[in-house]
Formats: structure tokens, C-alpha cells, sequence
């Protein structure tokens, strides 16, 4: 049977793809209401058998989290490690590089909603298979984050999080889903515009980020616009006309032939995260 991804409609096709070819043993996401009976008809078609959480560990309350897989001894691991809040071992059953679930295991509890920050200080390069500040799903804990990404084209090559931007491990696994992707993805949507993971990214937070059309350079990034504008209220009109990005602490300007038009301080110190470095590789 050919895998067809939109009859996945609403789930993350690198999960789906994962699961169809064997190197994820699991899948656990949330459906909202009523859109697990449709999908039901979906699982069976493919074999996919759907075991559900209890309301304890309800993704994001949601009202319905199912882990789904091909064994039904797999969902019986997972049901059991999820009512003994071992998360490690949800990793390893959702395909998640080693080093990666020991480190997200060991911090997730450490740091509230900082995970990009954390990632980018553990990182020596920018690998852009690997940028994944587009996916919110499971950086973010705040049941209350979850409305503010709905509508948003999630595109991303992992489904998990790196312990780093330059994970080979994760590098691996982001080349065997872009893989697989082009060879099903046959009618591209938001989701799969991955031009946009190779482009620098100007990160406050989860809730504040640009990704732009430019390049990153030293201390910040030369730039003709934002792709992508999440945030940044009051910010929006200079992003998306370009220029000179400049950070300095909490600090950030853009000058355009010379000129300072903005000059902003923000929060928390800004971050330009260079995905485009590595773009060719």
C-alpha cells in the first residue's frame, strides 16, 4: 500500500513517516475534539492501532491524546511509562536520538520555556536540518501557549529536540525525513516550505521571533525583509522593511544607509541565529 500523507490531515508528517517506515515505534499526539473519529477509519486503513491516555497526561488538554503504533505491546510500554512519567523512555519509543532524550530528560524541568536559548549556547554550528523554532510542540509546558501557533505552517525536519543545532545523531534523522518527505509530499502546503529553516533567525522567545531574508553576520544580520514574523509588536513595519540588524545586550537596532530607524530594548536579550551559515551543506 502507498502511504498517502494527506490522509493525515492536522498531524505532523515526519511523525506519520516515522512510524510508516519503522524508525519511530510510536507516535503520541492530541486531537481536538471530534477530529480523532475521522482519523480512526485513517488508522485502520494503514494498520495503525490507537491506545489513549489518561486525562493526567492529556497533550496540552486537549481532550483526547492517543499513542498510536503498529504493536500493540509498544502502546502497552508507553500507556505504562507515561503513568510513571518516564518521558526517557517515551523518547526512545518515539525514535529520539539517544543524546538527546538524556539531555531533554535531565533539563526539562531546569528551565521554563527556554529551550531554544539553552540549545543555541550548547551549539558550535547552525545546521539548518535541524532548526526547529517553527515546531512549539512539546518546548513549550504552558497548557496556555497552545492557541497562540494554531494557523501557523510548522515546518520542521525533527519532531524532536536537539540536544543541540549540530547533533549528528538529529542531522541523521532530519536527512532520512526530508528523504522520505519528498518522495510522498506531492501537494507542498506551509508545512513543508523548508526554505525557511535556511534562513537566519532573530529569536527573543517562543512568542517572539523573525525569521529573515538575509544573511547573519557578527553581532547580527543584513537582511531585505522578514519570511516569517511572529511577535515583536510595534516591531513589525521595520522587520519587514529590512536593513541592518544590530544586538548589543537587550538592545536591538536596524539602520538602513546609515541611518537608525528603530532602536528597541527589548526584555530579554535577543538572539541572531545563524541557520543560514551552513545552508549549502
Amino acid at each position: 500500500m502507498e502511504l498517502e500523507l494527506r490522509d493525515f490531515n492536522g498531524m505532523k508528517s515526519t511523525d506519520v513517516l516515522g512510524l510508516w517506515y519503522g524508525y519511530k515505534r510510536i507516535i503520541s499526539t492530541g486531537f481536538a475534539a471530534g477530529q480523532l473519529e475521522t482519523l480512526k477509519a485513517v488508522f485502520k486503513k494503514y494498520g495503525f492501532l490507537c491506545g489513549m491516555l489518561d486525562k493526567t497526561h492529556d497533550y496540552k488538554k486537549q481532550g483526547g491524546t492517543c499513542i498510536l503504533s503498529r504493536d500493540p505491546g509498544h502502546i502497552k510500554t508507553a500507556l505504562a511509562a507515561y503513568a510513571g512519567n518516564r518521558f526517557d523512555l517515551i523518547g526512545r519509543l518515539l525514535g529520539y536520538p539517544e543524546c538527546c532524550v538524556s539531555y531533554h530528560y535531565k533539563t526539562f524541568y531546569k528551565f521554563t520555556d527556554e529551550f531554544v536559548r539553552e540549545c543555541s549556547a550548547r551549539s558550535g554550528k547552525f545546521l539548518w536540518p535541524l532548526n526547529n523554532v517553527l515546531d512549539f510542540d512539546g518546548r513549550l509546558k504552558k497548557v496556555a501557549a497552545q492557541p497562540d501557533f494554531n494557523g501557523l505552517g510548522h515546518a520542521s525536519l525533527i519532531s524532536h529536540n536537539p540536544c543541540s543545532y549540530d547533533c549528528a545523531k538529529s542531522l541523521e534523522l532530519a536527512k532520512k525525513n526530508y528523504f522520505y518527505l519528498n518522495k510522498h509530499i506531492r501537494h507542498p502546503g506551509p508545512e513543508s516550505d523548508y526554505s525557511l529553516l535556511a534562513k537566519p533567525v532573530l529569536y527573543a522567545d517562543d512568542f517572539n521571533l523573525a525569521i529573515l531574508n538575509g544573511k547573519s553576520v557578527p553581532g547580527g544580520a543584513e537582511f531585505a525583509g522578514a519570511a516569517f514574523i511572529l511577535g515583536f509588536a510595534g516591531l513589525e513595519k521595520e522587520l519587514n522593511a529590512g536593513g541592518s540588524l544590530l544586538l548589543r545586550g537587550r538592545v536591538l537596532s536596524i539602520s538602513r544607509k546609515g541611518k537608525v530607524v528603530l532602536k528597541k530594548t527589548l526584555s530579554k536579550k535577543p538572539l541572531v541565529l545563524p541557520f543560514d551559515v551552513h545552508a549549502s551543506a
